[in-house]
């Protein structure tokens, strides 16, 4: 009888754990024996579970016993690393494994880690296993952390970093839109002492004007112009060859010989840097629109130095008629004296007949018309 029932405990097993299989819950409940497997029915897991050799029984599978019955287990962490540098599913890094008597730290280069959840943020890479970066990215020391690989860590864990983008250089390559090319100070090539071909690095621009000029000589969007950057220690009158400048909208044009006005609201002054000077006989220079300085009035404003408060002639205030108080504009003073404007329009100008007081000349510029000191 004895006989028989051993003969009769695997099959009891076997069926008791079909039977179990049927449940819907996997999980065993605290106090509960686990879920058996194998054995010569060959009974499987459910789920993600494992089938491994029960310790506490008498049948070792490793010593001929083919038709052992096991226990069903969370299978836990996936190996990684070890010298065939097993990778880890999409989504972990491969972390060493507490568990074991192998230590990366300690020359162990093949130790066998454990996968583990990636972290939020950047993804990892590096460390023992040498966990490369997504394409378009690059592996980069994690300064959050107390391994520094240039201290000896070897095997820190870095984070990934997209992989930055070059420009200037003697090609003059531009950065995408949005990006502006700055020195790289990782290099030895220092474009402030004569490197003029140096790579450069494309960073995002900052908000505000668009930057311009510097060592790649970057262009202005089209309708801007590059001014100098006044918020800078770099001033182009003084040597400064590469100075970052700033993209300002270029000032319309007015005057010349089609007398073209500015738009309202503007006024027509001599453009400093061309070469037609209307106070020196260039009827038909080319001048620039801006927004005039206005000057006078009850408060008395005063204009810029090198300028001079002159009347707005169509505004129905005449200081020569009473008007104390009338508001003028600034604009540059003549030499010798003031100028005393009959229009501000150049295009009124030309049809606009004036006479000038003894000791005063006609004028007529891009600022307009009127007399001034002979």
């Amino acid at each position: 009888m004895r006989k028989y029932l051993r003969c009769f405990t695997p099959l009891t097993l076997a069926l008791a754990a079909l039977a179990g299989c049927d449940s819907e819950d996997v999980t065993s409940r605290k106090g509960e024996l686990p879920q058996a497997c194998g054995g010569f029915a060959g009974l499987e897991c459910p789920g993600d579970l494992v089938c491994v050799d029960d310790p506490n029984d008498d049948c070792d599978p490793e010593k001929g016993g083919a038709d052992c019955i096991g226990v069903c287990q969370d299978p836990g962490p996936v190996a990684c690393g070890g010298f065939v540098g097993l990778p880890c599913p999409d989504g972990q890094v491969c972390v060493d494994d507490p568990n074991d008597d192998c230590h990366p730290e300690l020359g162990g280069d093949d130790c066998i880690g454990i996968c583990e959840d990636a972290p939020q943020g950047p993804a990892s890479c590096g460390g023992f296993p040498g966990t490369p970066c997504p394409e378009g990215q690059v592996c980069v020391d994690d300064p959050n952390d107390d391994c520094d690989p240039e201290k000896g860590g070897a095997d820190c864990i870095g984070i990934c970093e997209d992989a930055p983008v070059y420009c200037g250089g003697f090609p003059g390559t531009p950065c995408p839109e949005g990006q502006v090319c700055v020195d790289d100070p990782s290099d030895d090539c220092d474009p402030e002492k004569g490197g003029a071909d140096c790579i450069g690095l494309c960073e995002g621009a900052a908000k505000g004007p668009a930057t311009c000029g510097g060592f790649p000589g970057t262009a202005c969007p089209e309708g801007q112009v590059c001014v100098d950057d006044p918020g800078d220690d770099c001033d182009p009158a003084n040597g400064g060859a590469d100075c970052i400048g700033l993209c300002e909208d270029a000032p319309a044009t007015c005057g010349g010989f089609a007398g073209t006005a500015c738009p309202e609201g503007q006024v027509c002054v001599d453009d400093p840097n061309d070469d037609c000077d209307p106070a020196n006989g260039g009827a038909d220079c080319i001048g620039l629109c801006e927004d005039p300085i206005y000057c006078g009035g009850f408060a008395g404003d005063a204009c810029p130095k090198g300028q001079e408060c002159v009347d707005i002639p169509d505004d129905g205030c005449d200081p020569a008629d009473g008007g104390a108080d009338c508001g003028g504009i600034c604009q540059p003073a003549a030499e010798g004296g003031k100028r005393e404007y009959v229009s501000h329009d150049p295009v009124a100008c030309l049809a606009i007949k004036f006479s000038c007081p003894d000791g005063m000349v006609h004028f007529f510029d891009e600022t307009g018309c009127g007399c001034e000191p002979a």
